[in-house]
C-alpha cells in the first residue's frame, strides 16, 4: 500500500519550498478537488516540479470540475505539465480532462479520475445505513449490495475507461464498498481511497462565498482558512468545505486489509477533518 499526501492551500503558499514532506509519503499531490481558484498558478507549477524532484516523490495536479473557461486555462497547464519530460498524475474530476490528455496525444500524463466522477449511492453516508436497517421496506424491497455499486461496475463503462487510457479511480472512504472495489483491481484498476472522509454532497455554487462574503461581492478566498462544522437532525455530522459537504468516518485499518496490494493507495486528504473524529 502507497501513502499518499496531498498539499491543501498551495496556492497561498509565498515559499513552496518549506513545506515538510514525510519520510513515508510517495506522492505530492498540489490543487484542489472542489474549488479551482486554490489549484496552482502557471508560475507555480515549476516550483511544484523541483519540490517533488527534492524530496524524491511523485508529482500529482489535482483538478476540480471545470467551466469552459477553466477547462481552457487547464488545457495549457496540461501542455505545459506535459513538458517536464517525466511522468505526472493527473486528478481529473471533469472527465474532459481526459479528452484534452487523448486529443493531443499528452504522453507523459496519467489520468486519475477523481471521487467526483464517480457515482455511489452510499455515498450519502451517514444516512443510507439508517434507510437500509433490517426492517426498513428498502431492504425488503432490493438486495443491499445494489447500493454499494459505483457506475464502474457496469462492465460496458468500465471498457470504455479503460480505452481512454484511464490510470486510475479515486473513492470514497465507504467500507461496505470495498469487496465490490476489489473486483475492479482484479481488471487492472489502480485504486486510490480518501482516508476518513465521504463527499456527501457537492454545488456549482460555492456555499462558503454565500456565507462569508457580501452579497455581489467577487470571490476573495476568504474561505481558505476557514471550515464549518455542521449538524443535522437525519444526517448528523457534515462538514463544509467550500462548495462541498463532507462526512467524517472513522478509520479502521481491517476495513483496508483485502484492499492492501500494488494497486491500491490511500489519501490522506483532509486532515482537519480528524480533529472533529471522536
Amino acid at each position: 500500500m502507497n501513502q499518499l499526501a496531498q498539499c491543501i492551500d498551495c496556492y497561498d503558499l509565498k515559499d513552496i519550498e518549506s513545506i515538510q514532506i514525510p519520510q513515508e509519503t510517495s506522492e505530492i499531490r498540489f490543487g484542489d478537488e472542489f474549488c479551482f481558484k486554490k489549484c496552482l498558478s502557471d508560475e507555480q507549477l515549476d516550483a511544484a516540479k523541483k519540490l517533488t524532484q527534492k524530496y524524491g516523490k511523485r508529482l500529482s495536479f489535482i483538478y476540480p470540475r471545470l467551466n469552459d473557461y477553466e477547462i481552457n486555462l487547464v488545457k495549457e497547464q496540461l501542455c505545459k505539465i506535459n513538458a517536464y519530460d517525466l511522468p505526472v498524475y493527473i486528478i481529473a474530476n471533469d472527465f474532459g480532462i481526459s479528452q484534452i490528455k487523448k486529443s493531443l496525444s499528452l504522453k507523459n500524463l496519467r489520468v486519475i479520475l477523481g471521487r467526483q466522477t464517480i457515482s455511489v449511492p452510499m455515498r450519502a453516508r451517514p444516512a443510507m445505513p439508517s434507510v437500509m436497517g433490517k426492517d426498513n421496506i428498502i431492504s425488503n424491497f432490493a438486495d443491499k449490495k445494489l447500493f454499494h455499486l459505483s457506475n464502474l461496475n457496469y462492465k460496458l463503462t468500465l471498457k470504455f475507461l479503460k480505452s481512454n487510457d484511464i490510470y486510475g479511480v479515486e473513492f470514497d472512504y465507504i467500507p461496505e464498498t470495498f469487496p465490490l472495489i476489489r473486483k475492479l483491481q482484479k481488471e487492472g484498476m489502480r485504486i486510490y481511497i480518501h482516508k476518513s472522509n465521504v463527499m456527501v454532497a457537492l454545488t456549482r455554487n460555492c456555499h462558503a462565498k454565500r456565507i462569508i462574503c457580501k452579497e455581489g461581492t467577487s470571490c476573495g478566498l476568504i474561505c481558505k482558512n476557514k471550515k464549518y462544522h455542521l449538524y443535522h437532525e437525519v444526517t448528523e455530522e457534515l462538514f463544509l468545505d467550500g462548495n462541498a459537504i463532507l462526512a467524517a468516518i472513522p478509520f479502521k485499518e481491517e476495513d483496508i486489509q483485502e484492499l492492501n496490494n500494488e494497486n491500491f493507495s490511500l489519501i490522506d486528504s483532509h486532515n482537519w477533518i480528524k480533529e472533529y473524529i471522536k
